[in-house]
């Protein structure tokens, strides 16, 4: 799905600030073009842009915009939409939930930022009640993965798949043990999610179980010597992800441009990483694929 709008940034003679912004923007996907031998696509990418203060920001998708207006949503379908796409400001206050996935989508991953969300999570405080709670937890999670906090990240991974096997979990829980050399449980927990994409594609419903899945059979084939392995068979999942269960998934095409990044598309993955932007662009994986 191509994003609704685009625009082509205008060079010219005057040195306004914008246009100076706008130039150093186009620069930025030059080097990342020119760098993968991709020169016509660095003179050609038009972007829905507004630079000012040699900041690049995406337009927001007219289809989220249609979403978070649409009068059938109920106030917590509403307010979990906001949250997703990043759209903070709309909100008039965040419970305990929002604060939670906020303070991780800034990866606040100091000690004392870890101890502040762990009040928020209190259970006491009849925080798994919440809208938005599941998302939270795991997005807390992961920030305790990524400061170090590994054992922590552990312990709450594997309550979460004690009784059933979620994919999200299955792979943070994967990630963690990776982290600490121990490659066998990285890899048993993996190795169930390769083998029912195998058996049947449709065993995962959801686009988060779909990308989800397409990351873990990734991650599976780099940890067994195979890093070209089951390609197809994630880009299946992804693709399945965002064009036929969820289309504002942009998880999917953060995750479509990682791999499609590491197979030498780098075209491909400038389009899905610019399509996850449209759909929140204050997505820190997205922007951090652009940077890179």
């Amino acid at each position: 799905m191509m994003m609704q709008s685009r625009q082509v940034i205008e060079q010219s003679n005057h040195n306004s600030p914008q246009q100076t912004a706008a130039r150093s923007i186009r620069e930025r996907l030059c080097r990342v073009a020119v760098r993968c031998g991709l020169l016509l696509l660095a003179l050609s990418i038009a972007i829905p842009v507004d630079a000012q203060d040699d900041q690049l920001t995406i337009e927001l998708s007219p289809l989220v915009t249609r979403l978070l207006e649409d009068d059938l949503l109920t106030e917590e379908q509403r307010r979990e939409a906001i949250v997703f796409h990043g759209q903070w400001e709309e909100l008039d206050g965040l419970n305990r939930s929002d604060q939670i996935v906020l303070r991780a989508a800034r990866h606040e991953n100091t000690m004392e930022q870890l101890d502040a969300i762990d009040r928020l999570l209190n259970p006491g405080e009849g925080v798994a009640d919440e809208p938005n709670h599941d998302r939270a937890l795991i997005a807390y999670t992961r920030n305790l993965l990524n400061s170090g906090r590994i054992n922590d990240a552990i312990a709450i991974a594997e309550a979460a798949t004690a009784d059933d096997f979620l994919p999200p979990w299955l792979l943070l829980l994967a990630r963690a043990h990776e982290s600490i050399g121990a490659y066998n449980h990285a890899t048993s927990s993996l190795a169930w999610i390769r083998e029912q994409a195998q058996t049947d594609i449709n065993a995962f419903e959801t686009a988060e179980d779909l990308t989800a899945a397409a990351e873990a059979i990734v991650m599976l084939a780099r940890l067994e010597g195979r890093p070209a392995a089951d390609y197809h068979l994630a880009n299946q999942l992804l693709s399945k992800a965002h064009e036929e269960v969820d289309p504002l998934y942009w998880p999917a095409y953060v995750a479509e441009a990682e791999l499609l990044m590491s197979k030498g598309n780098p075209q491909q993955a400038i389009e899905a990483v610019l399509q996850a932007l449209s759909l929140n662009p204050k997505s820190s994986e997205a922007w951090y694929l652009f940077g890179s």
